[in-house]
């Protein structure tokens, strides 16, 4: 030791004399040899008490080993290597804690000169990544679950890292440990709700990281819940159940041979409801669906089977035939529809066909089979349609009637009942009865004919149709309208008589005649009822235009004849002589008239003077002229008359003064 004291006094000389020496060489050498004394008797040295381990790991370092003489209270830094402390920091620190994985390298640096040289000695440490396993659960009949472990890694850098073994903490006290990934399963004894926890291992370090799920045990899973099964064509057909997320469906078909089972399709649910799988066999068929849990127990479903319809049509009906599938005794009802409604129910599982003869002709319809299971899946055939047909000659139209109304003949009809729907209708038109010709073609159930002179011209009218498969109809009886006549119509002194042609076109006959009166405005002023074809009516003294008309009444039907409108003549009433002798009797000169609104008189003498005139039609003249004395003789008068309808009319008279 004194040995080395001396040694160093001498270096801390020479540093001083090198300044002046001028042997650059010797002094070197000498520094040289000193330093080799020196570097001799230090010794850096520490050890880690982890080279490795599972982040976050603590390391503490021992640096017993070191030896830095001769330097009095020799002390050691460290750099740990992780961007915690930063690679170019120095600590005193023995203990650190790495926080992230990764490989490290952990230097010592010695004191010496009041300074820490160089002199590093390296030890490595490796912090292993504590990643979550990954796994799924999976459930099983009888309480049983699976517990599937995939492999993965966690990659630091360019190394990776992967588990070699994992403990499975099934979370009703037992632990199973592992080789590595795979499918374990394990039972439980009742549904009590559990944590099942993974964790991956290290072999070496025996540590990593862990993940935890919660699970209920359940005793039964659910068998697949058919819903429907629906023919497309004959080669085709979509089937649907109920699914859950992620559960595997196998569809099984069975041969009809033997009754066995072979799968005809598979499909991973992708959501928990309906899901649906489009089979591409042979129809019709039977399937069913069948579910594996993860323990391997079959789930399988009730059988449901296809059904295949046909249609075709005859003469006014269509024939509806279905295969049979009375091997399944699981049908709580069969149903036929036709467009979309309920032609036929609680149809007998032998039952195969159906006779529909409530069709019309050139009308398409369209016929689906439906069976429902007592589970309430549905069974649906393919949607058939035929358009159907007729050979048969269609029936006349029914209740034809001809009226009329402001000169029109209104024709109506109700369509043929049953099978016979027309497509356009013919209307024909004779003016005398017997010869016909057609006179429009139409497409509803009303026709009107403006025709003139309704009180003379026998018009009849029938009508025929064609269906709407082409086939003529039989024609209509003949509808005439009823045709009104009035005698004595300008007089009418003797009253006004009625004459009227019969009705006969209804079915169910005439049950009476209503006769009507009616004013200008055709207000009703009388009405009598009648089963004959003639009444008289007396004469009008109040209305100058009066209307008569006549109406056939049937069972809910109607038919009125033409309007006949009579105009009464204005009429006046004048005395031929008179004697204004002021005894009271006959001593005025009135005219009385019917139907007059105003009037103007004016009388003459003989030799054409005017010596009366007046507007008034209740004054009369008393003879005299000008207020002069009367003079008997013969005088002439005339009246301009305008009546109630407005028209103007005059009337010419004489008229003798006796004494």
């Amino acid at each position: 030791m004194q040995l080395i004291e001396r040694v160093y006094r001498l270096v801390l000389d020479l540093t001083t004399w090198k300044v002046f020496a001028e042997n650059r060489l010797y002094t070197i050498s000498l520094a040289l040899l000193l330093n080799g004394i020196v570097g001799y008797a230090q010794q850096p040295c520490f050890t880690t008490n982890v080279s490795k381990g599972c982040v976050p790991l603590t390391i503490t370092i021992d640096a017993s080993c070191a030896n830095y003489e001769p330097y009095p209270n020799p002390v050691a830094k460290y750099t740990y290597g992780d961007t915690l402390s930063g690679f170019n920091y120095s600590t005193k620190e023995t203990t650190h804690t790495y926080t992230k994985p990764g490989i490290y390298e952990v230097y010592q640096y010695g004191q010496y000169n009041a300074s820490y040289d160089s002199t590093k000695t390296p030890v490595l440490v490796e912090v292993y990544p504590t990643y979550k396993p990954s796994f799924t659960i999976s459930m099983c009949s009888g309480f049983g679950i699976t517990v599937q472990i995939r492999d993965t890694s966690s990659i630091i850098g360019s190394k990776v890292y992967t588990y070699d073994s994992y403990v499975i903490e099934w979370g009703d006290g037992n632990t199973q440990l592992v080789s590595g990934a795979g499918t374990y399963a394990h039972t439980y004894t009742s549904n009590t709700p559990k944590t099942v926890k993974v964790s991956g291992r290290y072999t070496d370090i025996n540590c990593g990281g862990s993940e935890s799920k919660n699970v209920i045990p359940e005793s039964s899973l659910a068998v697949p819940e058919l819903v429907s099964l629906t023919t497309n064509n004959a080669n085709s057909a979509l089937l649907q159940f109920r699914g859950e997320m992620g559960v595997t469906y196998r569809i099984e078909k069975r041969s009809e041979s033997n009754g066995t089972y072979t799968q005809v399709a598979a499909q991973v649910s992708s959501t928990t409801g309906i899901v649906g799988q489009v089979l591409n066999d042979p129809q019709p068929a039977t399937y069913r669906v069948v579910r594996t849990d993860a323990c391997g127990n079959n789930l399988i479903s009730e059988e449901i089977s296809s059904v295949i319809i046909t249609v075709s049509a005859t003469d006014n009906q269509n024939l509806v035939t279905w295969d049979t599938y009375s091997t399944l005794t699981t049908i709580a009802n069969n149903t036929l529809l036709r467009d979309g409604q309920v032609l036929l129910d609680n149809i007998a599982q032998v039952t195969t066909s159906y006779t529909d003869q409530a069709v019309i002709c050139g009308d398409t319809n369209c016929y689906q089979f439906i069976g429902t299971l007592t589970s309430g899946a549905k069974v649906l055939s393919t949607i058939q349609c035929v358009r159907a047909i007729s050979n048969s000659v269609p029936s006349a139209v029914q209740n034809f009637t001809a009226t009329i109304a402001d000169n029109k003949v209104i024709l109506t009809w109700d369509a043929p009942p049953g099978l016979y729907v027309p497509g356009e209708y013919t209307v024909y038109k004779s003016e005398d009865g017997i010869n016909f010709s057609p006179a429009a073609r139409i497409t509803t159930n009303r026709y009107e004919d403006v025709v003139r002179r309704l009180d003379v011209v026998k018009f009849c009218y029938r009508i025929g149709y064609m269906d709407k498969c082409g086939n003529p109809s039989d024609i209509s009886p003949n509808a005439c309208p009823i045709q009104l006549k009035v005698t004595n119509a300008n007089s009418g002194e003797d009253g006004y008589t009625l004459n009227w042609t019969s009705y006969s076109e209804w079915s169910e006959g005439v049950q009476g005649y209503e006769v009507e009166k009616l004013d200008g405005s055709n207000a009703v002023l009388e009405q009598q009822v009648t089963s004959g074809n003639s009444l008289v009516f007396p004469q009008d003294t109040v209305n100058q235009l009066i209307r008569f008309r006549v109406r056939a009444i049937g069972e809910g039907l109607m038919s009125e004849s033409n309007s006949v409108e009579i105009r009464q003549n204005a009429r006046i009433f004048a005395p031929t002589a008179f004697t204004p002798n002021s005894d009271g009797v006959n001593d005025i000169f009135k005219i009385h008239s019917l139907f007059v609104q105003s009037w103007t008189i004016r009388i003459y003498n003989r030799w054409g003077e005017v010596v009366y005139a007046s507007e008034d039609k209740n004054s009369g003249w008393d003879g005299k002229n000008k207020r002069s004395a009367i003079v008997m003789g013969t005088y002439s008068y005339q009246v301009e008359i305008i009546d109630q309808l407005g028209r103007s009319i005059t009337k010419q008279g004489a008229v003798l003064i006796l004494n």
